[in-house]
């Protein structure tokens, strides 16, 4: 963590969050009379960042950052890599035996601990398809002939 009272990153994204130190700083040269314009420049973030912590803490008295809106992840980031390591081993494995290798479905469970949507979405995610592309030569039209050909006198070989 960076010391108190440095200029924010250029790294910072747009809408990215101030810690609670920067908060409290804020409130407290509110209190002090400064102006908001005078408190962005010091921070090195607008001023409707600095008037919007203002108004959050006259709402809710409360500097703490919100929880994280959506549902979290079913999965971890090592449960995907895995499962597509096992998808790419095993190429023609069903998503049953995917979710019993990768051990998201116990052997006493009669439904597995994932969704078998789950598992195709995130291997779509990863722009995994696990059944692969066929391949097929291009010939011309002399080489079908020759190739029927041979394929009609192996059929009537007996």
């Amino acid at each position: 963590m960076r010391a108190f009272g440095t200029e924010i990153s250029g790294n910072r994204g747009p809408g990215g969050e101030l810690s609670e130190r920067q908060r409290d700083f804020i409130l407290a040269q509110v209190e002090a009379g400064v102006r908001t314009k005078t408190i962005a420049e010091t921070l090195g973030c607008s001023q409707r960042c600095v008037q919007k912590t203002i108004s959050r803490w006259e709402t809710t008295q409360s500097n703490a950052s919100r929880p994280r809106s959506g549902r979290p992840p079913v999965i971890t980031r090592r449960e995907r890599r895995r499962q597509l390591r096992i998808a790419q081993k095993y190429l023609k494995i069903e998503y049953t035996k995917l979710l019993e290798e990768a051990g998201m479905w116990a052997s006493h469970n009669t439904t597995p601990d994932v969704s078998r949507r789950t598992i195709q979405r995130y291997l779509l995610d990863s722009r995994y398809s696990k059944f692969r592309a066929k391949r097929r030569l291009k010939i011309n039209r002399a080489t079908a002939l020759l190739r029927l050909k041979l394929a009609q006198d192996l059929h009537s070989f007996n």
